[in-house]
């Protein structure tokens, strides 16, 4: 099978035609297309041509409500390069495609054609969180600039209302979007992932070992809510991270939550390790056949230079930031490795908001780029001028609850204040390249729950 107008112009009979993609990788992502499109050109609808339709392929695509024209005639004199409509829609000025154009999907030509064309805007960019910074420059220009550019819009995952159990929840094009923005700016914010729904026993859990350990700690004169009584703090369960925002993994709610089906599925989504792993273990493009002299990936059971080494993964914390938290300083989690040269990251955190609040509770800003040695040096570095120039690189990501994000932890970053009235909890798993750790923070000897 080929979508519409796909080598259309080969005459060559003895060619061996490309392998048909999976019938429910198809569907899903023709789905997110259409989602896309719809919701950035509202009232301008699409229809999509499918030529030598598979029985099973119709069904897949049916089955998700795609409504599709089957021919067998090629599209007139369809345009060299024709645009993607992922570029259209991630474009500030890109206005919406004519009524009826040819663009490009996975590779294919379909046909875009409105029977009501609208001429709006793209409105799908998240818009920059305007309560926190006042520092920040009064132009919000470059900053919607950035946050288009780190942005993966997609529509909410096929994922069910009980949990994670489509492995496809990210289309294949959508992990390669990831990587490419996750290497590049050492951030990306994918909208719109995760149903509420898996959320809520995360923050739950997280609330109740919150109260439980403010308890417990009342009880030895420390509290949370008094700075002054809680200088330092470190223990098994819980580290603090400046006044009124504390770490917390390993309380008793927590380790409910561990153990359950739930929390194995969020942590392996496979398409969010893919995005990881690719950023661990990157392959030249200049030279496609390099990583085949990495002939160490033979031992140990290994299956040889062919295989993507796995990333090791930790457990759900959460950092809860209650109200008078302030700006955090300005900060990167890890190291780089070596100071010579940039290398690969070896350590990424996927954060998953725990509520659906306004801005005043204070989520985390981000210095795209930052990642790199070069552009760190320059900005840190850098006299007033770096300075200035940290202030209009920085991006405030304002998160919707089914939100999530990825940032490679040597990143600069800080969360912003909580001048809000609630509690915000902002879910974490870190990810690893094989044999790094990062222990800080933490004491094991002293706990708060026996």
């Amino acid at each position: 099978m080929e979508l519409f107008g796909a080598d259309s112009a080969s005459d060559d009979e003895s060619a061996a035609p490309p392998p048909p993609p999976h019938h429910a990788a198809l569907a899903i992502e023709l789905l997110a297309l259409r989602s896309l499109h719809s919701r950035a050109f509202p009232g301008c609808r699409w229809e999509l041509l499918l030529r030598d339709v598979d029985p099973e392929v119709a069904k897949a695509v049916e089955a998700k409500g795609i409504q599709f024209t089957s021919s067998t005639s090629p599209p007139t004199s369809p345009p060299p390069s024709p645009p993607s409509l992922y570029d259209c829609v991630l474009s500030q000025s890109a206005a919406a495609p004519p009524p009826s154009s040819l663009l490009t999907f996975s590779g294919h030509l379909i046909l875009l054609s409105s029977s009501s064309h609208s001429t709006s805007q793209p409105n799908l960019l998240p818009t920059p969180n305007t309560t926190s910074c006042p520092w920040k420059t009064p132009s919000l220009a470059k900053e919607k600039e950035l946050l288009s550019k780190i942005t993966l819009p997609r529509p909410a995952s096929s994922m069910s209302a009980s949990g994670l159990t489509d492995p496809l929840a990210l289309p294949p094009c959508c992990i390669a979007g990831a990587a490419s923005r996750l290497a590049e700016f050492g951030v990306v914010l994918i909208p719109s992932f995760l149903p509420p729904s898996a959320v809520q026993p995360l923050t739950d859990a997280a609330l109740s070992d919150f109260e439980a350990a403010s308890a417990k700690l009342l009880e030895r004169g420390i509290d949370l809510s008094d700075p002054s009584t809680c200088p330092g703090m470190n223990y098994h369960e819980l580290s603090a991270r400046e006044d009124h925002r504390v770490d917390l993994r390993n309380g008793p709610a927590a380790k409910e939550m561990y153990g359950s089906p739930l929390h194995e599925q969020l942590t392996s989504i496979p398409g969010i390790v893919e995005i990881v792993e690719r950023a661990f273990t990157p392959r030249s493009e200049a030279d496609p056949t390099l990583h085949l002299g990495n002939y160490g990936l033979h031992n140990f059971g290994g299956r040889g230079p062919e295989e993507t080494p796995a990333a090791e993964r930790g457990r759900f914390g959460c950092v809860i930031s209650a109200p008078g938290a302030s700006d955090q300083a300005i900060h990167a989690d890890t190291p780089h490795l070596f100071h010579h040269a940039q290398c690969p990251a070896h350590y990424v955190n996927f954060f998953v908001p725990g509520i659906d609040a306004g801005d005043e509770v204070g989520w985390t800003a981000f210095v795209p780029g930052s990642h790199e040695l070069g552009r760190c040096r320059d900005l840190m570095e850098g006299g007033a001028a770096g300075k200035r120039e940290t202030h209009e690189a920085t991006v405030r990501p304002r998160h919707g609850l089914g939100d999530v994000l990825l940032f490679d932890c040597r990143v600069l970053h800080f969360g912003t204040g909580n001048t809000g009235g609630v509690v915000r909890p902002l879910h974490y798993v870190n990810y690893f390249k094989q044999g790094f750790r990062d222990n800080k923070n933490w004491d094991d000897r002293e706990r708060i729950f026996s």
